[in-house]
């Protein structure tokens, strides 16, 4: 079995995705579990870094699509 090497950038991009995926939350728990478990060789420091690249990545799609949403919604009620 192959084993995952995680990195700031693989973390970051993994964020990135997960910020499309509409089960974002099951995505974060699951990294937070696999980051913390035995199997890994990481310290707290590190565990912090990936997650934090983690929650970046994600706030860097969920952002826009929240102010487009936030646009849209405005001029739908607009022409109401």
């Amino acid at each position: 079995m192959a084993v995952f090497d995680p990195s700031l950038l693989g973390i970051f991009i993994f964020g990135l995705i997960a910020g499309i995926c509409p089960c974002n939350s099951v995505l974060c728990l699951g990294l937070i579990g696999y980051l913390t478990s035995g199997d890994t060789s990481l310290n707290l420091t590190n565990i912090l870094k990936l997650t934090i690249s983690f929650c970046i990545g994600t706030v860097l799609v969920l952002l826009p699509l929240g102010l487009i949403a936030g646009y849209v919604g405005k001029y739908l009620l607009f022409f109401k």
